[in-house]
């Protein structure tokens, strides 16, 4: 481990000024390469003899059959969506209409709330977090800005002006390697791809069922405007621009538990996992959120045929925010016992609480790319990208708020074996009156804080193919460098992330059992009838109580009248603690070459990635706080091999072999600090810190195919894989905090150090099938009918590096089953499709009682119809047509205990209800 404090501020300033150096040089070198390339066109276009050559890197995908089409005729193994299906599945985001691709699943969690809005953020392939996958944008590197994971947040990619979808399963040497799951590019399209005078307007609405049913607004808007030309005499330049708005609201009912050991015989058993008599539920959380989403953004491309190559500049833009709150009633035990003749857990008095919290969250991603293709002579080409990305996510002004309840004599019992009608039992209607009355919980205190990641990325991308004629049919090099300076902070709204609490009459803070503020009732809101008649007259509480309360005190000293702190001066700590500034330069160098004999075709290759990062934390340090700083390098090599037989023009078999890794979680190696003190010796004891020496995960693929074709609409295919890692880390993708990952204890020269560990060994295996079949248009019955479905299935292992771990578990986010069917029809005015998705029981993470959580299995069945008539179209899109719920989390792998919170954020069954879609095309 490098541990350097700010002494050594100038060895950082050289590293990073080293850095901006060599990528100043390799962006004057694509510069340089750009003017060369378009001086060299202009010469040659003096040489009648000389033939205009189009360079383009991928095939025109605008359906279906030319996604299946390019699928066909890829090396590796690839899932492909068109432009023409991404428009027409349903979906509030590109996460949840890729989700119908083969294997691939979408998820959110509830760290930041966000599974309440209905709308999927992260993408799994072949049941591994999405965290392990590499995310591009038309093939380059997406910036990512949320520390506590490595994936990107596709919640802020609306599905417009999009070319096509494609998910790499088996990469090559010239693809990011940090890909153990896959890659997932998203490309935009060009002026050549939409033709000469293209305009095309979409506009329509979006409803919610539940929100409106709660009394919500419920009905937002969709308008996106596209535009293509061609200019020149020869039509050599094309434009491509589109622009998009959208409104959305959305509404969530969630309950969550906290459970004690059942029964008295068993109240100091630790591991949960072994108890006889089970647990109980001592609380239950209701809590009700809404949410109102908007995006907007666009992207544009600017592309130049010359006589030796082609030209681009592509840029686009996503914006996505979410203003939203989240009201609870919280009906808890508060004093209790164990019977004396049976032994079991009862109550004595119980308490009805209330709690508000804000959850606005506020995301971008931009991406500019330029470069182009430069044919240096027939056989040899060299492609050049420079690029830039920003990419940034806040939690602005985050506030909670607290209601307080006197406590009441009475038993309080739960029944939650079924979330969707849950039992409260009260042991007389005078309690259940006192637990229901609106005016049980009075306003107590608010706290929050104001958090930011951001990450702005600077790449240079060279590949230079050739083409020789021999052995070889292709040969290919190339370098890939990007430097990521990220900066994140998490401030509290006041000291020590306290309690801002109204005073009592003698100039004290109010306490849990003297609230001095209003009742429930008489904050701006209103009352709904939570969950069709679970608990009546709930109330849902207005924003601006808390905002008026909390923001003008915000980042302050706060005392009382009398001088009582409240929770007392802001100091340098609260502003600083949860600070990081860092730097991430990955550098990949490849080599690559491809061999065809007869229907067989080999591509072989290496690539290795170097990734050096650096980083400053705040350091809690007795009196002596400080930034200090950490940094790590450590490089991988990747050797790659894709086989494809082709025995007839219908059929492909094929196999990859590949080495991959994935970089941890950035706040997994960058993060606060503290040191504790032994009070006799006064020397440290114990450092809690993050871990800048956690390795990479490393994973061995391997896949193994076979691909029928027999009509180009048509696809039948089975594949087998397995996955082998090295160096697992426990966690999965969980927005709002540190990821839940595994920590240990290591005593380093009398020092204990806490940070987070890898584990050992892991093992995924699986077989996936799918069928895509469209019948013919040939005057029979089921002209124009198809299927399209998917079974996956697959067994998984790791080992935890714990010592109180013995055994195995599953890998996290790794159902042993998913599923996907889709009924179709596609005829010239109308095309409809009903989809089913089923992704089977994951587990989430471990805990320190050994009662794992788990999200339970998950169906969903949406619809899609689209009438067609000349120049315009009008489509409609239903999700969640059977009202399923949207999470749904455990301890266990049982449903009879539901899990706890992660990330902050409170729900662990979610209700969201349906939605409805229906919007207009016209091109024009």
């Amino acid at each position: 481990m490098k541990h350097r404090t700010t002494a050594n501020s100038a060895l950082a300033t050289t590293r990073q000024l080293s850095k901006i150096f060599k990528l100043s040089l390799l962006a004057s070198v694509v510069a340089a390469v750009n003017t060369y390339a378009a001086e060299a066109s202009a010469t040659a276009g003096d040489d009648k003899t000389i033939e205009k050559i189009s360079v383009t890197s991928s095939r025109i995908i605008d359906d279906e059959s030319g996604a299946l089409l390019d699928k066909k005729l890829s090396v590796g193994v690839n899932a492909i969506m068109s432009a023409k299906a991404i428009m027409e599945r349903p979906g509030g985001n590109i996460t949840d209409i890729l989700s119908t691709l083969p294997s691939v699943t979408a998820y959110s969690d509830m760290g930041k709330g966000q599974a309440a809005t209905g709308e999927s953020e992260f993408l799994s392939v072949r049941g591994i977090d999405s965290s392990y996958n590499a995310y591009l944008m038309n093939g380059m590197r997406m910036p990512q800005a949320d520390s506590s994971t490595r994936a990107i947040s596709m919640k802020m990619i609306a599905p417009y002006g999009l070319s096509s979808a494609r998910i790499a399963k088996t990469p090559m040497a010239e693809d990011p390697a940090d890909a153990i799951g896959a890659i997932v590019e998203i490309n935009t399209p060009t002026g050549f791809e939409k033709g000469d005078d293209y305009r095309n307007f979409t506009g329509g609405l979006n409803y919610s069922e539940l929100a409106n049913d709660r009394d919500f607004d419920a009905t937002g808007h969709v308008a996106q405007f596209e535009f293509a030309n061609l200019y020149g005499d020869d039509q050599d330049t094309g434009f491509y621009g589109t622009i998009y708005h959208e409104t959305r609201y959305a509404a969530g009912e969630t309950l969550e538990a906290v459970y004690t050991q059942a029964h008295q015989s068993e109240k100091d058993v630790t591991d949960w996992s072994t108890l006889q008599h089970g647990l109980v539920a001592k609380e239950l959380r209701l809590d009700f959120y809404e949410t109102a989403i908007e995006r907007f953004g666009g992207n544009f491309s600017l592309d130049q045929k010359l006589e030796n190559g082609d030209l681009y500049l592509r840029a686009n833009y996503g914006h996505y925010t979410a203003e939203g709150s989240d009201s609870q009633r919280k009906l808890y035990i508060d004093s209790s016992t164990f019977d004396n003749q049976t032994g079991f857990y009862t109550g004595k008095t119980a308490g009805s609480n209330g709690y508000f919290q804000l959850r606005d969250q506020e995301a971008t991603l931009a991406n500019v790319q330029t470069g182009g293709n430069w044919i240096i002579q027939e056989n040899l080409n060299l492609a050049y990208n420079l690029s830039f990305g920003d990419s940034e996510v806040k939690t602005p002004n985050y506030i909670e708020g607290s209601l307080y309840s006197q406590k009441y004599d009475g038993a309080l019992s739960f029944d939650l074996s079924d979330p969707t009608n849950p039992q409260i039992n009260y042991s007389s209607e005078q309690l259940r009156a006192q637990l229901t009355d609106r005016d049980a919980a009075r306003f107590r205190k608010t706290q929050g804080g104001d958090a930011a990641a951001k990450n702005t990325m600077y790449g240079v991308k060279l590949d230079l193919s050739y083409t020789p004629g021999g052995f070889f049919d292709e040969i290919k090099t190339g370098v890939d460098y990007s430097v990521s300076d990220r900066d994140q902070y998490d401030r509290p709204l006041v000291h020590d992330n306290g309690n801002y609490s109204i005073p009592t009459p003698d100039g004290k803070p109010g306490g849990s059992s003297n609230p001095q503020g209003p009742y429930a009732s008489q904050i701006a809101g209103q009352d709904i009838n939570f969950g069709n008649g679970v608990f009546n007259n709930f109330r849902v509480y207005d924003r601006s109580y808390f905002e008026n309360y909390m923001l003008p005190v915000a980042f302050t000293d706060v005392f009382t009248e009398t001088g009582a702190p409240n929770p007392g001066a802001y100091t340098q700590d609260d502003w600083n603690r949860k600070t990081v500034y860092g730097t991430e330069t990955i550098s990949a160098f490849y080599l690559q070459s491809k061999h065809e004999v007869m229907n067989w075709s080999f591509a072989t290759g290496i690539r290795y990635e170097n990734t050096d990062f650096e980083e400053s934390h705040w350091l809690l340090d007795r009196d002596n706080h400080r930034f200090i700083s950490d940094s790590n390098s450590y490089g991988q090599y990747s050797p790659n091999l894709n086989i494809s037989y082709r025995p007839t023009e219908d059929l492909v078999y094929r196999f990859a072999a590949r080495r991959s890794f994935s970089r941890p979680a950035f706040s997994l190696i960058a993060g606060p600090e503290s040191y504790s003190y032994n009070d006799n010796t006064d020397q440290i004891k114990k450092v809690t810190r993050s871990n800048p020496d956690l390795k990479p995960t490393t994973a061995n693929n391997y896949d193994a195919s076979i691909e029928w074709y027999p009509t180009d609409t048509s696809v039948m295919e089975v594949a087998v894989y397995r996955k082998d890692f090295n160096n697992f880390i426990y966690t999965a993708s969980t927005t709002g905090g540190v990821p839940p990952a595994e920590y240990a204890d290591n005593l380093q020269d009398g020092v204990t150090y806490e940070m987070p560990a890898n584990g050992k060994g892991a093992t995924l295996k699986g077989i996936e099938t799918h069928t895509r079949y469209k019948f013919p248009m040939n005057g029979s019955v089921f002209d124009g009918f198809g299927i399209d479905a998917t079974a996956t299935f697959q067994h998984s292992t790791a080992e935890s590096s714990e010592s109180n771990r013995p055994g195995e578990t599953a890998l996290p986010r790794s159902p042993k089953q998913m599923y996907n069917f889709q009924l179709f029809y596609q005829g010239d005015e109308i095309s409809t499709g009903l989809t089913w998705q089923y992704i089977g029981r994951q587990l989430l993470s471990l805990t320190s009682d050994k009662l794992d959580k788990y999200l339970q299995a998950h169906q969903q069945l949406d619809l899609n119809v689209t009438y067609r008539q000349d120049d315009w179209s009008v489509t409609a899109q239903v999700q969640n047509l059977l009202d399923d719920e949207a999470f749904y989390k455990t301890l266990g792998t049982s449903k009879d205990y539901m899990g706890s919170q992660d990330g902050g954020g409170n729900g662990s069954y979610v209700e969201t209800g349906r939605t409805l879609k229906v919007f207009a095309s016209y091109q024009f």
